[in-house]
């Protein structure tokens, strides 16, 4: 015969805490050179998390170079999980060598589902660095013209 599909709704499956109360901080996956650097234009660095997050005016990450090291900043950014770093063409000159070391996050990163929750600023490159683009194994990333 024919079946049916029944839906029954169950309370108070979560007692008395809510979803968000419930979930963990907001961790970082992977950060990488969003692509190429070059000497005209800068670039980017991404910082992929593992939910949604609001990132504030402002935010840091510390890049190194072979000749002055200098911060990429982020625009303010609300909902997403790619958080993007901008590299300001004046910090770079052809031929430098880029590096993302351990570092924290500078500047206030939230989760998005609960607006109070800190999330995860700390980088461990060893851990989750990833080649220029999100893929392959992390590198220093040569700035061209």
């Amino acid at each position: 015969g024919t079946r049916e599909e029944l839906l029954v709704p169950i309370r108070n499956l979560a007692g008395t805490q809510t979803a968000t109360s419930t979930l963990d901080e907001a961790n970082i996956t992977a950060v990488y050179f969003s692509s190429t650097v070059t000497n005209g234009g800068g670039g980017s660095i991404t910082v992929v998390y593992n939910e949604k997050v609001n990132v504030t005016n402002g935010a840091t990450i510390e890049v190194t170079s072979d000749a002055t090291d200098f911060d990429a900043t982020a625009a303010a950014q609300t909902g997403v999980n790619k958080a993007v770093f901008t590299i300001a063409a004046g910090d770079v000159a052809t031929g430098d060598s880029l590096t993302i070391a351990d570092q924290t996050i500078g500047g206030t990163i939230k989760d998005n589902l609960d607006t109070a929750r800190d999330s995860d600023k700390a980088i461990d490159i060893s851990v989750d660095g990833v080649g220029p683009g999100g893929s392959g194994a992390h590198a220093a990333l040569v700035v061209i013209a």
